[in-house]
């Protein structure tokens, strides 16, 4: 499911997701959002670094490197961490990409080497 960072109810302000119990956590990006709740940048990435804290020490947080803000928060999880991403420094990524009319093909890349199509 997505999470979502908007207030949970008018009487509860937190952010819905921190009513979940997340085992995996997938943080593709942190982009400012929401100013309506979140006074400024700082405000907002504590909430997302309060979801990483639900996360339990065998869980799992994958984690888009391209992003400074995600990559940043990545680095407070209580839980493995695995990361994906086109930049370097991504443990998983994607490589020869060739976009087509019916689909995209790449060569997928674990830690430096090819492991498909």
């Amino acid at each position: 499911m997505e999470g979502d960072e908007y207030d949970a109810a008018f009487f509860d302000k937190r952010p819905k997701f921190v009513h979940y119990r997340p085992k995996i956590v997938v943080l593709t990006a942190v982009e400012f959002d929401h100013a309506d709740i979140y006074r400024d940048m700082q405000a907002y990435r504590a909430a997302f670094a309060g979801l990483l804290s639900l996360l339990p020490a065998d869980g799992l947080l994958v984690a888009c490197a391209d992003d400074p803000e995600v990559s940043a928060l990545a680095r407070t999880a209580p839980c493995r961490v695995v990361t994906y991403g086109l930049g370097p420094g991504a443990a998983w990524s994607a490589i020869d990409i060739e976009p087509g009319e019916d689909a995209t093909r790449f060569s997928l890349v674990r830690e430096g080497r090819r492991v498909g199509t």
